[in-house]
């Protein structure tokens, strides 16, 4: 007997090979069934449109808002930027921190950002005043991570030591939990449906939690040190970067990794990987030989290595735009960011600026706050 609904199966499944073969995929559509299907190349972002050079130090953190709207960057300076995408002009900076600010967070609804300095503080702003609304300094080491729950009211920050190295907190500042562990906290990521957490320690152990009852459900010992983790966008997949030149994609299920990339170059410096495209089907991490390197998720194909960031050097961190995805940013040893898109270099000047309400950043070049948020 023919199990129900087995034509729609099967009709998927064609679908879905058809992306697994085509390396360039990046449409938010499923591609058509009357024809084969193949994204061509020029349609990728693979062209450098413009070059941010406002960071004052190396580009150790970047991330864009959900809506797309905005990018945030931080690094070996002090300050936090945060650029308007449809101008790349700075609109806030942020200078309350007196250490490198080597990670930065933004909430789920892109109200609040979180940043986390060597200062031994990690900070709440709202994105929209520039105010700080919240410092957490209850560590005695430097903050090196946060992830936001998602429903926005609380968050977790991770440390390397001392005796807060990870701990959950409300919106207002209350201490909800303080796990008493016995590692340093490398890089932590809590699922999109808020049912897992996954850390990443110094002692070559993913450790993760359920997020739910706070308890810790099981570990993953690896070969050698990470420096990042990533959660997908569907709850089931982890990505970490690997100090022996590897990206692994691991089942959060399963425990199983069920892709390594490699091709880029890591072992001594803190590299970022992320998800991109449309449906995250890409995997993009930067590398120590300063380039970005690209590949395809479901079958571990390197599509492209590209150069840019000034050699000797690191690509430190990528971001793919959430909104647009033909678009993604890279940030180096040498204080540059580059955006990249399949545009050319006269797509910027040919947008149309967004008009801003009163809830808005301050214009071009006049968002730079000080303490207690007020505008220098």
């Amino acid at each position: 007997m023919i199990p129900q609904h087995r034509l729609a199966v099967l009709l998927d499944q064609v679908k879905q090979n058809q992306i697994s073969h085509c390396l360039y995929h990046n449409p938010s559509s499923l591609p058509s069934l009357f024809s084969d299907h193949m994204c061509d190349r020029s349609q990728f972002p693979l062209r450098t449109i413009l070059e941010l050079n406002q960071n004052a130090g190396e580009v150790w953190a970047m991330e864009f808002s959900h809506d797309g709207r905005r990018l945030a960057t931080s690094g070996q300076a002090t300050d936090v930027l945060i650029y308007d995408t449809s101008t790349f002009q700075v609109v806030y900076r942020i200078t309350d921190h007196t250490d490198h600010v080597a990670y930065l967070a933004w909430s789920p609804d892109d109200s609040n950002l979180i940043t986390c300095s060597f200062d031994k503080t990690a900070r709440v702003w709202d994105t929209m005043s520039g105010q700080n609304l919240l410092k957490i300094d209850h560590h005695a080491e430097p903050v090196t991570t946060a992830s936001w729950s998602p429903d926005g009211q609380s968050f977790v920050t991770g440390s390397l030591h001392g005796g807060h190295r990870l701990c959950l907190w409300s919106i207002n500042g209350h201490l909800i939990r303080n796990w008493e562990v016995d590692y340093r906290v490398q890089d932590v990521a809590i699922s999109p449906n808020g049912k897992r957490m996954a850390v990443v320690s110094s002692q070559c152990q993913i450790v993760v939690y359920d997020f739910e009852s706070q308890r810790e459900e099981y570990r993953i010992s690896v070969r050698s040190q990470m420096t990042c983790i990533n959660i997908s966008r569907d709850s089931r997949h982890m990505l970490v970067n690997m100090a022996e030149s590897e990206v692994h994609l691991i089942d959060l299920d399963t425990k199983d990794i069920v892709k390594r990339f490699v091709g880029q170059q890591q072992g001594n410096y803190i590299i970022r990987s992320c998800f991109g495209g449309a449906d995250q089907n890409l995997i993009i991490s930067g590398s120590e030989d300063s380039r970005v390197y690209i590949w395809h998720k479901e079958n571990g194909t390197l599509i492209e290595t590209l150069e840019g960031h000034h050699h000797p050097g690191c690509v430190n961190v990528v971001a793919w735009n959430p909104a647009d995805p033909c678009m993604f940013a890279s940030g180096g040893d040498d204080r540059k960011i580059r955006i990249w898109s399949k545009e050319d270099s006269d797509f910027i000047a040919r947008r149309p600026r967004r008009l801003e309400g009163k809830s808005s950043a301050a214009p071009p070049g006049q968002g730079s706050y000080g303490p207690s948020g007020s505008i220098l």
